[in-house]
């Protein structure tokens, strides 16, 4: 028996420490498949917390359509250990599918993961289809509002919290540019398809009416709309 024992943690202390580690995962959320990989190779149990995490981005971004619109979405966490933050920034690529780059200190506490904007940002760009480079400012704006309403949505963000954010980013869309004319920027098709959602047109009126004026639009009164306010931001609850 004493031998057996023996020869039993002899072959326990002989298993690579790699053994327990993992590059890549498969994770179903919002009618997708998410295709994790890690630049580094990461404990499952590590891996896990980080797949959680982002099962729930991806639900919460989903939740705008009721799911993501592609089959599977590659998520590559590059680790950047050097960054004090959990998420230095992201960024999505099209070339080869879709994928979304997300530059992670892996160290960092899972929770400082649920509370930073950026994956949220980065999976919102997926909710529209790829728009030409000189209309970069819907893709852009696109993502931002939702960044903010979907994190208070998920209970991350107090709904002044979010709305503070969405105020500050107007404004620095307005100190960006005070006098452009946006003429030469078409978004028309994607306004269409949005309008075709509705059953009342509503962005090609609001571009109508914004595309060619200078400067920037006033958001005062929607930002003090209460019941649209509630409306935006109430928090979702759901099983996943």
């Amino acid at each position: 028996m004493l031998r057996l024992t023996t020869a039993f943690a002899l072959a326990i202390a002989c298993v690579p420490v790699w053994a327990n580690l993992t590059h890549h995962m498969e994770v179903p959320a919002a009618g997708t498949t998410l295709q994790i990989n890690f630049s580094e190779p990461v404990e499952e149990a590590r891996a896990q917390e980080f797949a959680t995490w982002l099962r729930q981005v991806a639900h919460g971004v989903g939740d705008v359509n009721g799911s993501l619109p592609w089959p599977q979405i590659t998520v590559r966490l590059v680790d950047d250990y050097r960054n004090d933050s959990a998420v230095a920034f992201g960024r999505v690529t099209r070339r080869d599918g879709m994928a979304i780059d997300l530059f992670v200190n892996l160290d960092r506490p899972i929770g400082e993961f649920y509370a930073d904007w950026k994956a949220t940002h980065e999976f919102s760009h997926l909710l529209l289809p790829r728009i030409d480079w000189r209309q970069r400012w819907i893709s852009e704006g696109f993502a931002s509002y939702y960044q903010n309403v979907l994190m208070a949505r998920a209970g991350h963000y107090t709904r002044e919290q979010a709305i503070a954010k969405l105020t500050s980013g107007f404004e620095r869309g307005r100190a960006s540019r005070p006098d452009a004319n946006r003429r030469h920027w078409d978004g028309k098709d994607q306004f269409r398809q949005f309008d075709s959602q509705l059953t009342a047109p509503v962005f090609m009126p609001l571009y109508r009416r914004y595309a060619d004026t200078p400067g920037f639009p006033d958001v005062s009164a929607a930002l003090a709309d209460d019941i649209l306010l509630e409306r935006i931001f109430a928090v979702r609850t759901s099983p996943n």
